[in-house]
């Protein structure tokens, strides 16, 4: 190895050489003044893994489109990305980076290609002329998403030696600010409830559950029976369904440990689960089938799409004739009635699944002035009791 890791003119670096798939001698080489010994060393076994794996690191001669794709099928197996990120990445290669670049050779992709290819998908939602599937531009967060898996990507290509800057460095991405949070009160989601009980809505359980626990829309969809203790009065969530690509669902686990976590339900809600389970043993008695698994299913026992959970929740929105909010809000919602009744931002945290407490603050800041009156009202009546207990111990 010490043929392939050398020091030369103040820079630790690697070089080998390898055969691409055509056969053809090519030479890996990286260095950086930065790096100690130990980096050059993990960069070259890094290296030489993609190489071995079949995934040719290719040259700064060779076309982006060669080298994304060649990226990506060493993404997909690296181990640590979920199928949704991996869905999303692909999408973003084959929808808008390689048509609109993937024909440069990599020396040649600069940053104000990039800036013109970012500029092109706000303006027309395409890589120039061409406009996307939905005719309508892209918003500026879907553009920062896409120029993060170009960053990812040419990242990668610095550190194996490809090229030997980011021309994705230093580019000002469009502004993308936070939507504004929507929320019910406890009048309309309350009347949003009873509407959906009083109707015997069969997704009535669902909604209650979601309201009242405030986890995720995948959270939901993934809840199993198992997870389910109606001893406790609790629900476990260990696993999420969630979209990945057009129509396709996944299984997958939370998005951070803070995800896996165990939330006491109100005895509302798990009455309402219990009765829930009842009409589900029902329906797969008649159906010869054995109990279903998940908590959130059809009455055939197939389990509802995200896309569907999103579209019925909508429906009934509008038939009660309330302002109508994202499925995601009803999470908001229940974060908002928290702080409103003085719920410590430690508990609104857990509930919520977040990894940091900032999370939380960053998201919620805006509703704790109430909350922060609220505790200051409190407070004073304290301290005047206590100076009233105090005069009259004078």
């Amino acid at each position: 190895m010490s043929e392939n890791i050398k020091k030369r003119n103040g820079s630790w670096g690697y070089a080998f050489a390898y055969r691409d798939d055509s056969g053809q001698r090519r030479w890996a080489r990286k260095s950086d003044k930065s790096w100690r010994q130990k980096d050059a060393q993990k960069a070259f076994f890094e290296a030489r893994a993609r190489i071995e794996a079949g995934h040719s690191l290719g040259t700064s001669k060779g076309t982006v489109s060669d080298y994304l794709l060649s990226w990506h099928d060493a993404y997909k197996v690296s181990g640590h990305v979920k199928p949704t990120q991996i869905s999303t990445t692909e999408c973003h290669l084959n929808a808008y980076l390689i048509p609109a670049i993937g024909g440069l050779q990599m020396k040649d992709l600069k940053s104000a290609r990039i800036k013109t290819l970012y500029a092109n998908l706000l303006k027309s939602g395409g890589t120039g002329a061409k406009k996307s599937a939905s005719g309508k531009p892209l918003s500026p967060k879907t553009v920062r998403n896409i120029a993060g898996t170009l960053h990812t990507a040419l990242r990668d290509a610095v550190r194996m030696g490809v090229i030997g800057v980011n021309p994705c460095d230093n580019i000002d991405l469009p502004k993308w600010e936070r939507p504004e949070m929507k929320v019910w009160d406890d009048s309309q989601f309350g009347t949003f409830l009873m509407y959906s009980f009083a109707n015997d809505d069969p997704m009535f359980p669902i909604w209650s559950l979601m309201f009242g626990s405030g986890i995720r829309c995948g959270e939901v969809l993934g809840l199993r029976w198992d997870d389910v203790d109606f001893l406790d009065s609790s629900i476990r969530i260990r696993q999420t369904r969630v979209m990945a690509g057009k129509e396709g669902v996944v299984t997958v686990s939370p998005k951070s440990k803070a995800g896996i976590r165990r939330l006491q339900i109100n005895s509302g809600t798990l009455e309402a689960l219990a009765r829930l389970k009842d009409a589900q043993e029902a329906s797969a008695s008649l159906l010869g089938a054995s109990c279903f698994p998940l908590v959130a299913t059809d009455a055939d026992g197939k389990a509802i799409h995200p896309r569907t959970l999103s579209r019925r929740f909508t429906v009934s929105a509008e038939r009660c004739g309330l302002p109508v909010i994202r499925l995601h809000d009803i999470r908001h919602t229940h974060a908002s009635m928290l702080i409103s009744v003085g719920a410590s931002l430690a508990v609104v945290s857990h509930r919520l699944g977040h990894s940091r407490i900032s999370t939380t603050l960053d998201t919620y800041t805006h509703m704790m002035p109430t909350a922060d009156r609220d505790a200051s009202d409190l407070f004073g009546l304290t301290m005047e009791n206590a100076m009233k207990k105090a005069s009259e111990r004078r």
